[in-house]
Formats: C-alpha cells, structure tokens, sequence
C-alpha cells in the first residue's frame, strides 16, 4: 500500500513563458521493488502513479527534494538542457504540496523495469536485481555485450562528445561525476541521459575548450558504470544457471 498525497504539478510552457498547474493524487510506492534510487539531495527517487480515470494511469518516477529551491532549480536546469538539445528524461514536472516544492515528477527511465538504469550511486545491483527479475532478456542482452568492441566503445563516445560540445557551446557546466546515467534497453542499445540536475550549473564563465574538457571528463565516469552493471549482469546470470542445475540435479 502506497502513501497517497494530494499534489500540484507545475508544467512549464516555456514558448508561452508561462507554465500550467494541475491537481493530482500521487500515490507513492513503499514497495521495495518500486525504489529507483537514492541521492544526497532528497530521501530518494520512488516508482509514483497518477490515477486518469478508470482505465489509465501514468507511472513516473518521484524525486524529493529536502531543499525548496532546489527543486525549482532542477526544472530550470531541466528547460535548459532540453532547449539546447542534450538527452534528458521527457517528462520532468515541479510537483507543490502543501504549498511547497517538494520535489520532480519525471520519466521512468527503467520503464517499469524493461530497461536497465545505469547511475553512479549504489543501487545497481537492487537495478539489475529488478531488471532480472521481471525482464531477464534485458540482462542477458547485457551479457552478451562484448564491452571491449570498438564500434561498441565509439558509439557510446560520440554521445558523450556530443553532449559535452553542445554544453560547452551553450555555457552549461558539469561541477560533478554523477550527471549522467545510461540506459541499457531491451533492444541491446545504450543511451545516456543527463538525468541528475544538481550537477549542472548554467552560464559558467570557463572558456569553450576548458568547459568541453571539463564536462567530458564529468561524462566519462559513466564508462566504468557501463562495465560495474555488464558485471553485475553476468554475476546474475551465472548465479541463476549455477540454482537452475542445482534444482534440476537435486
């Protein structure tokens, strides 16, 4: 049983410079399979789901944050990202309660555990755990990943190059390694997203070439996580086959 809160999402229109506000029931799951994550900024991230009528509902993923402002920034550091064209989750909204900002609404990136959530903290192994557990060709397609291919490398490269060109060109600065996440979808693809905000600072006053190597570096740390979950995918994997011949031989 979740905790049903009565909430306020703020969506902004920026071509409109304005934003609209809708009433909604949160109910926040408790559930442990329904954790995504955790972070210094807020208690965590939860799987959250938005009644729309009889037959439909909407599943994001609920950040909270402990600071106010914080929240509000996220959005603003969000509109920016995504006017100047860097991958971002596509749903991301200011959710009010009780007259406070509390935290964002946004994009499931594990889209309901299809897709395996690559970040830098340490939940990946509770990611990969989930992932197996409701979609195990996900993880398999993960295993099977030769990590060490050079068209493989070189695709994931080019997405952090051309992040980190389009964030230098646009004054955007990465202060942190944990910007980014990757996604490892169903289909055997990886994207990377930028989907923490408390690691992007707008208008930097750091030159062009300086900015392009800082945010870079702060991009490649996704790299290793990329091999920690391939890791951990192959443990499970391993760990499933050696309990399947155990059931069998007993």
């Amino acid at each position: 049983m979740g905790e049903i809160k009565e909430i306020t999402l703020i969506k902004p229109l920026p071509k409109r410079r304005t934003h609209t506000r809708e009433s909604a029931h949160f109910d926040i799951s408790k559930e442990e399979k329904d954790s995504l994550g955790g972070g210094h900024e807020g208690p965590g991230v939860e799987r959250v789901t938005i009644p729309k009528g009889e037959k439909r509902q909407v599943n994001l993923a609920y950040k909270e944050y402990y600071s106010e402002g914080r929240a509000a920034n996220a959005l603003r550091e969000w509109l920016k990202l995504k006017a100047i064209g860097v991958p971002v989750p596509t749903t991301f909204r200011l959710v009010e309660h009780d007259g406070k900002y509390t935290g964002i609404a946004m994009t499931d990136l594990t889209r309901g555990w299809r897709d395996i959530l690559i970040t830098t903290n340490e939940t990946k192994v509770h990611t990969v755990d989930m992932v197996f557990a409701t979609h195990p060709e996900t993880v398999r397609k993960m295993v099977a990943v030769d990590l060490k291919n050079e068209e493989w490398q070189a695709g994931i490269q080019e997405q952090l190059e051309l992040i980190s060109e389009i964030t230098a060109q646009n004054r955007v600065e990465f202060s942190a390694h944990d910007v980014a996440s990757a996604v490892f979808n169903e289909d055997g693809k990886v994207k990377v997203v930028i989907s923490d905000m408390g690691s992007v600072f707008l208008e930097s006053k750091k030159p062009y070439k300086e900015l392009k190597q800082i945010n870079l570096a702060a991009l490649g740390t996704i790299k290793l996580m990329i091999g920690e979950a391939h890791r951990l995918c192959r443990d499970i994997v391993k760990w499933s086959k050696k309990k399947d011949e155990s059931t069998i031989s007993g």
